[in-house]
C-alpha cells in the first residue's frame, strides 16, 4: 500500500475483501474461544460448552460482513456497534479489529467509502476470487 501511495499517488487503492475476510476469519477462531462450563451430575464434572465454537465464529464473522458491506456511513456506524456487541466477551478480538482495520484502513475495504472509487464490482484481487464475492 506503501508503494502504491508512493507511485501513483493519484489513486484510490482498496483493499482485497476476501484476504481481509479471510484474516478476520482466522482472529476470529484463534481469539473467540470460549471455555467450557464445569457442570456436577451425579458426583462427576463434565465439561458443557453453552455455545458452539462455530455458531460464536458464524455470528461475529456475520456481523463483520455487515460492517463491510454497509453502503452509507450511518449504517457503517450503526453496523459497528452490532459488531462491537457481538464482540463484547473477546476484548482482545475486538482491540486487534478496531486497530489494525476499521482505524486505519476502513475506507479501503467498507463499501461506503470503496464504491466512491472506481472498482468496476471488483472487491478481490483476482478473478478467481472475485467471481464468488459479486453482489447485486
Amino acid at each position: 500500500m506503501n508503494a502504491v501511495a508512493n507511485v501513483l499517488p493519484e489513486i484510490s487503492a482498496i483493499l482485497c475483501n476476501f484476504h481481509v475476510g479471510k484474516n478476520v476469519r482466522a482472529k476470529i477462531i484463534t481469539d473467540c474461544r470460549v471455555k467450557p462450563k464445569v457442570v456436577i451430575v451425579y458426583g462427576k464434572e463434565n465439561l458443557v460448552n453453552e455455545v458452539k465454537p462455530s455458531e460464536i465464529v458464524d455470528t461475529i464473522f456475520h456481523a463483520w460482513e455487515k460492517v463491510v458491506e454497509s453502503h452509507t456511513q450511518e449504517l457503517y456506524a450503526s453496523n459497528v456497534m452490532e459488531f462491537q456487541d457481538a464482540c463484547k466477551n473477546f476484548p482482545k478480538f475486538l482491540h486487534y479489529v478496531q486497530t489494525t482495520i476499521l482505524d486505519t484502513v476502513k475506507d479501503k475495504i467498507v463499501r461506503a467509502w470503496t464504491d466512491l472509487v472506481l472498482h468496476l464490482g471488483r472487491r478481490t484481487t483476482n478473478k478467481f476470487e472475485g467471481a464468488h464475492d459479486i453482489r447485486k
